[in-house]
């Protein structure tokens, strides 16, 4: 499990410490939860409300976080269609 604390310390960015599908503690959702309201949000997870970069159609790319069965989700970058859709995490 990846935590806050381990990321805090180990002064890499977001992107540099965490894979997409690898388990985080609720301190990092929480965190990016709190940044910005979410663009989308649901009862399984979140968008952040900032784009991180953008796809080469001008979709917007955002973190996406999800909560599964008592566990918390980095979902990697995805775009709003991609997060409704629940094209996996």
């Amino acid at each position: 499990m990846k935590t806050y604390k381990e990321w805090s310390e180990s002064k890499k960015s977001f992107r540099e410490y965490i894979e997409k599908g690898d388990e985080i503690d609720d301190e990092i959702y929480d965190h990016f939860l709190g940044c910005v309201p979410p663009i989308k949000q649901s009862l399984h997870g979140f968008l952040c409300g900032e784009p991180y970069s953008h796809d080469f159609e001008g979709n917007g790319l955002y973190d996406s976080f999800y909560y599964i069965a008592t566990q918390y989700i980095y979902g990697g970058l995805k775009t709003v269609r991609e997060f409704t859709e629940k094209a996996g995490v």
